[in-house]
């Protein structure tokens, strides 16, 4: 009987392979960045920058990975962070924050859950940690005394009255938000704002799926109660 013998893996072929599936990626880093700009949201965008991304960090390609996920995710990135602090130049630097933080981590991503998920469960921990800070709630409150100052002596420009009712509406919306407990605003920012299915917001907060339908309920009656009285 011929004995069978295996050939070592030669590394040209390793490096030629590598170099492949790299001129790949950068097809899908790509294809990341239409779907960014015309598809965001779609269930199969979401899905085809989830592989690209996932294939990305699996050789070890973290840089190219962030780029795409900046493409796709930075939009959402910033406007989930404006949800919480109502500052757009603050919302860009803790969103900054948060892609560093994710590119730090990519070597200890084990796909334990998709990446959508691990990034929002960043971004969370990321947001609550800046809303502690100290040095962080005095400039917020410093920038809503100016905003409500200049509000007080300057008349608001002229512009239809639906359009004031929706501004007026969106102003009780934040400021109903911000009175709930963290937990409670958090759920809501994320079913309702962010879009996020309760099996990824379970992920996110480390509890069951059964868990997150049944606060939720609670979290939307306790907004809906608030927003009355704003």
């Amino acid at each position: 009987m011929e004995s069978m013998c295996l050939q070592k893996d030669d590394p040209m072929q390793r490096r030629a392979r590598r170099a492949g599936a790299r001129a790949g990626l950068l097809l899908w880093s790509d294809r990341c960045s239409e779907l960014q700009s015309a598809e965001q949201g779609s269930p199969s965008a979401s899905q085809e920058c989830e592989v690209a991304v996932q294939r990305a960090m699996a050789l070890e390609e973290f840089a190219l990975a962030l780029d795409m996920l900046l493409q796709y995710y930075q939009d959402a990135m910033v406007s989930y962070c404006y949800s919480h602090f109502l500052d757009r130049h603050l919302a860009q630097e803790v969103a900054q924050e948060i892609f560093l933080a994710v590119f730090e981590g990519m070597p200890r991503f084990r796909g334990e859950s998709s990446v959508k998920t691990w990034l929002y469960g960043i971004a969370s921990k990321k947001c609550l940690e800046v809303s502690r800070t100290k040095t962080r709630r005095e400039a917020l409150a410093r920038h809503n005394e100016q905003r409500i100052g200049a509000q007080a002596h300057c008349a608001p420009p002229p512009q239809p009255e639906e359009l004031f009712r929706q501004e007026w509406q969106r102003q009780r919306v934040w400021k109903a938000l911000r009175r709930l407990r963290v937990y409670d605003r958090e759920l809501l920012i994320l079913r309702h704002l962010e879009e996020l299915s309760c099996d990824e917001i379970a992920s996110i907060f480390k509890v069951s799926k059964r868990t997150v339908e049944r606060h939720l309920p609670r979290a939307e009656a306790k907004f809906y109660k608030t927003f009355q009285k704003v």
